[in-house]
C-alpha cells in the first residue's frame, strides 16, 4: 500500500479501506489503474514493458532506465523468455548491442496486443503525446461513445504498437491471395484509416500496407471485440447464414448439433454471436502458430491437455461431436488433419466453456413456520420474486432439502443448512437468506461443472 499510495493518492477511510482519489471523473478504471500500478513493482513487467516501448535501447541504456545491474538485467531477460517462449519469441542483442524483441513479426504483435489488452491504462507511454493528433484520427473511425474509458485506453496502446512497430520498419508479412478473402471478410474500417499510421509518410509498399490494414482489423475482432461496429456484426451474422458454400453450412450444422445436444435452451440472439466467436476461433487458428489458449488470460478453470481425455466428460463429449462432423464431411474443402491438430481444441474449448456456464443448477428449499400457515406463503413469494423456478424450487422433504428455512430452532433440527427468518420484515435476516441462497446455488454449479468434469 505504500508503493501505490505514492502513485495513486490512496485515501484510506473510516472503514479501514483504501480508495483513490478521483477528481470528479468517474469514467476513469480505477481497477486497472491500481492493477497496472501493482504491475510496475515487477521488474518483469516493467522490463516487457520497456522492450515494447522502446526502438532503440543499448543494454547499459536498459539497465540504468530500469535501475538494475547488468547481472540481474540478465536474470531478468531469463525469466522473460520463459513467458516469450509461448510466443515462439525471445530476447535479442544484436551487432550494435541493441536489445530488442525478436521473432516472426506476426508473433511479436500478437504478444504486444496480448500484453497491451490486459494492462493499458492511461499513463502507459509508448509515445510521446507529440502523436496525439495521429491518434485522434484513427479514434475517429470507432463509435467514442460507445466506449468505457478503460477500452479507450486499449484503443490508444493498440495504435501506439502499430505505429512504434512502423517507424521501426517491422511490416506484417504480405498475404497469401487465398487468405484475402477471408480478412476482408473482418474488415470494418474505411482504408483511410491507413493514414493515421504515416503509411503516407513512409511510401510503404501496397501489398504491405494491405496486409497491416487486413491485420488491424482482424486483430480488432480478436482483442478489442468491443470496438467492432455492431451493425458490421450483425451484417457478418447475416452473411455466414446466406452464403452457398458447402463448409460454411457444415460449420453451421455442427454448432447448432452442439446447442441442441448440450444447450438447447440458448437463445437464437446468443447463437449467433457463439457461431461469430466460433468462426472466429476456426479462422484465427489458420493464420497464427501461437497457441492462444495457454497465453491468454481466461479467469476459467479449463481443463489442460494433460487431463482433457481422462476428466471431462463434457469436454470429450463436446470433441467427440465434432469429430464426428468433420470425420463424415465429405468435402475437400475441409482440411480435416489440420482441423484435428489445431483447430478441435479451439472450438472444443469454447463450446466447452459456453456449456459449463449454461449449466443451471436448482436448489431445493424447506419452509417450517410455527406461526400462521401465510407466513410460509409470504417467504415463498419473496423468494421466487427474485428466483425464477430453475433457479429454485420448494420441496416437502425435509431430509432432501438443500436449505431449510425456519422461524423456530426447537423445531427442527439443527443442521448446517438450517436457517432462521423470524421476523419477515427484518432486513438483515433476508440479508442472510439470500447470502444462503447464493452460496448454496454457487456452491451446487461448481459441483456440476466438478460433476462434468471428473
Amino acid at each position: 500500500m505504500k508503493y501505490l499510495s505514492v502513485n495513486l493518492c490512496l485515501a484510506k477511510n473510516s472503514y479501514n479501506q483504501y480508495c483513490i482519489e478521483r477528481n470528479g471523473d468517474s469514467a476513469e478504471p480505477s481497477y486497472s489503474q491500481l492493477v497496472y500500478h501493482y504491475l510496475l513493482s515487477s521488474p518483469q513487467y516493467q522490463l516487457v514493458q520497456y522492450l515494447i516501448g522502446h526502438t532503440d535501447s543499448s543494454m547499459s541504456q536498459l539497465c540504468s532506465d530500469l535501475h538494475v545491474s547488468q547481472s540481474h538485467m540478465y536474470r531478468l531477460i531469463k525469466k522473460v523468455s520463459l513467458i516469450l517462449k509461448k510466443f515462439h519469441l525471445s530476447i535479442y542483442s544484436n551487432e550494435e548491442n541493441i536489445v530488442e524483441l525478436a521473432g516472426r513479426e506476426l508473433d511479436i504483435r500478437i504478444f504486444i496486443y496480448s500484453f497491451l489488452t490486459q494492462s493499458a491504462p492511461t499513463e502507459f507511454q509508448l509515445l510521446s503525446d507529440q502523436y496525439i493528433t495521429e491518434f485522434e484520427r484513427f479514434n475517429s473511425f470507432f463509435d467514442a461513445t460507445l466506449l468505457d474509458q478503460l477500452t479507450k485506453n486499449k484503443l490508444f496502446a493498440f495504435w501506439k504498437t502499430i505505429t512504434i512497430r512502423l517507424f521501426q520498419k517491422k511490416y506484417l508479412p504480405e498475404i497469401e491471395k487465398k487468405a484475402k478473402a477471408l480478412l476482408n471478410f473482418y474488415s470494418f474500417l474505411p482504408m483511410e484509416v491507413l493514414d493515421s499510421f504515416f503509411f503516407s509518410k513512409t511510401n510503404l509498399d501496397k501489398r504491405i500496407a494491405q496486409a497491416e490494414y487486413l491485420y488491424l482489423n482482424f486483430f480488432l475482432h480478436i482483442f478489442l471485440p468491443t470496438v467492432v461496429d455492431r451493425q458490421k456484426i450483425q451484417e457478418s451474422i447475416a452473411l455466414v447464414y446466406q452464403s452457398k458454400k458447402p463448409l460454411v453450412h457444415f460449420f453451421i450444422d455442427m454448432i447448432e448439433d452442439w446447442r441442441q445436444k448440450f444447450v438447447p435452451t440458448m437463445k437464437q440472439d446468443s447463437f449467433d454471436q457463439l457461431l461469430n466467436s466460433c468462426l472466429l476461433f476456426f479462422n484465427l487458428s489458420i493464420f497464427i502458430d501461437v497457441d492462444l489458449l495457454k497465453v491468454w488470460n481466461l479467469d476459467y478453470n479449463l481443463p489442460d491437455e494433460s487431463s482433457i481425455d481422462n476428466n471431462s466428460q463434457t469436454y470429450t463429449a463436446i470433441a467427440h461431436l465434432l469429430t464426428e462432423h468433420v470425420n463424415t464431411f465429405p468435402n475437400n474443402d475441409l482440411d480435416k488433419e489440420f482441423f484435428h491438430r489445431k483447430q478441435l481444441r479451439y472450438l472444443a474449448q469454447l463450446l466447452y466453456l459456453e456449456t459449463t456456464m449454461h449449466e443451471s443448477p436448482t436448489i431445493r428449499i424447506y419452509i417450517r413456520t410455527t406461526i400462521q400457515y401465510r407466513t410460509k406463503m409470504l417467504i415463498e413469494a419473496r423468494i421466487r420474486s427474485i428466483y425464477s423456478e430453475k433457479s429454485v424450487s420448494f420441496t416437502k422433504d425435509i431430509e432432501g432439502a438443500d436449505l431449510i428455512i425456519t422461524d423456530n430452532y426447537e423445531e427442527v433440527a439443527i443442521t448446517e443448512k438450517l436457517l432462521l427468518l423470524s421476523d419477515i420484515l427484518n432486513m438483515y435476516e433476508w440479508e442472510s437468506l439470500f447470502a444462503k441462497i447464493n452460496q448454496v446455488i454457487t456452491k451446487k454449479m461448481f459441483a456440476l461443472t466438478c460433476k462434468s468434469s471428473c
